[in-house]
């Protein structure tokens, strides 16, 4: 069964002296950490500030380009996501220098001004109707309700992916199955949708609760079509499984025991109304939180309302991946605890410099030491993880000095490496304690 990061505390005592870690942080809430520049980009709404900063409500969008734009101004922004280091300089609000650091989908800048420590809490998206979304609000399964040019698809369904492409499903009305591709930007709201041969617009995007609305000019008249958060059910077409691929949708790529989850066994969640479909079956489920490790629990039922698994797990890589612990019940009892890593089905966890999946290969550090053979996945969002266990932290590292930060420890040792592709070896030591990977 998984062993969790129990040698990651035994790393900690025999550096020490002393065991003065005993869990992955039972009392503490997640460290914060630098955000990844994609995180960044995108629209924030600041929702609290001390001394001179942005006032509460401002609406910042952070373009690719390093400019940032507010409803006061615009100007420029530099970011190094190693470091957090945050600069920017906008026109009636100044120029602020100091870090930023994400929890959540709250970042917190901290800086100082005429020499006292100030800082500012903003989150992701807009906080009033018909702002321009950031680009993340728009991924999910959309209902059409309404449209003020006739012959538009009234009731059907649009799925938006984070890869640029579209599906429309057409749910019984007169237009057809159909996938398309789309463009959109934050800092202008503008986004364009193309079904070959069938659909073509360009308009503006606002959003307004579960309400999505394209605004857009078709022979000089003004149109709209408003778009609504599909939940699997109402007029949308009832939830059942012919409807399942509109919703987020998982498959499992690491199993610690095969026999009872294989690997690429699908698992697709609505959590809007709490139902599932878990390797071909229909479930109901339920979701909470689960203070004493930290993570999220779900308990899934069948047709009798009898317990059929139970997951334990995290969601990582920006809500990617769900990486947990599984058991499932055969129909006389219960199977023992088995780690199990669910990652949605159209996303491949990112791999550049050491960022990606690595393998232990050894450790000097006895019985008390990771099992040979465990992956260990150092993520995009800063999270530090083991394949098929639910106990996460946080990383960084400095490809300068090669110093690597664990928070689980809260201490920095030395990385070196053979380089950064596949096949590629590194060693990390920490004091005499050293532990070698290779780059999967």
């Amino acid at each position: 069964m998984k062993t969790t990061f129990k040698w990651l505390a035994a790393l900690f005592v025999m550096i020490m002296g002393a065991f003065v870690f005993t869990s992955c942080g039972d009392d503490d809430d997640p460290i914060p950490v630098p955000p990844t520049l994609a995180q960044l980009i995108g629209t924030w709404t600041v929702t609290s500030s001390t001394n001179e900063g942005p006032r509460e409500g401002t609406v910042l969008t952070f373009n690719e380009n390093g400019t940032v734009t507010t409803s006061d101004g615009s100007g420029e922004f530099a970011y190094d996501p190693e470091t957090g280091y945050f600069e920017i300089n906008i026109d009636g609000l100044g120029e602020i220098i100091g870090t930023i650091t994400i929890n959540g989908s709250v970042a917190t800048v901290n800086y100082t001004m005429d020499g006292e420590s100030s800082s500012f809490k903003m989150k992701k998206g807009t906080s009033g109707g018909g702002s321009y979304p950031a680009k993340s609000d728009l991924y999910g399964t959309w209902l059409m309700t309404s449209a003020t040019e006739s012959g538009t698809p009234v009731g059907a369904l649009f799925t938006i992916k984070s890869d640029g492409s579209i599906a429309m499903k057409g749910n019984g009305t007169a237009f057809p199955d159909a996938d398309g591709t789309y463009t959109y930007s934050s800092a202008n709201g503008q986004m364009h949708i193309e079904f070959p041969d069938m659909i073509e617009m360009t308009g503006t995007a606002s959003l307004s609760g579960d309400n999505l609305t394209l605004s857009y000019t078709n022979h000089g008249s003004a149109q709209n079509v408003v778009l609504q958060k599909y939940n699997g059910g109402g007029g949308g077409g009832g939830g059942d499984e012919t409807d399942w691929d509109e919703i987020d949708g998982w498959k499992a790529t690491y199993s610690e025991n095969t026999s009872i989850i294989p690997l690429n066994t699908p698992i697709k969640l609505n959590e809007e109304n709490n139902t599932a479909l878990l390797n071909g079956d229909n479930y109901t489920f339920d979701e909470e939180y689960d203070s004493e490790d930290e993570c999220l629990r779900y308990t899934f039922f069948d047709e009798n309302n009898q317990e059929v698994a139970r997951l334990k797990c995290n969601y990582v890589q920006n809500g990617n991946v769900l990486n947990g612990q599984i058991k499932v019940y055969t129909g006389s009892s219960w199977t023992d605890r088995y780690g199990v890593t669910f990652t949605k089905d159209d996303y491949t966890v990112p791999s550049s410099g050491i960022k990606g999946r690595w393998r232990m290969t050894d450790h000097n550090m006895g019985e008390q030491g990771p099992d040979v053979g465990e992956i260990l996945v150092f993520g995009d969002a800063g999270e530090l993880y083991v394949e098929g266990d639910y106990k996460i932290g946080s990383y960084s590292y400095n490809s300068s000095t090669q110093e690597l930060y664990i928070s689980m420890i809260d201490a920095t040792g030395t990385l070196e490496t053979t380089g950064w592709t596949t096949g590629s070896t590194a060693t990390f030591t920490l004091g005499g304690i050293y532990v070698t990977l290779q780059k999967l």
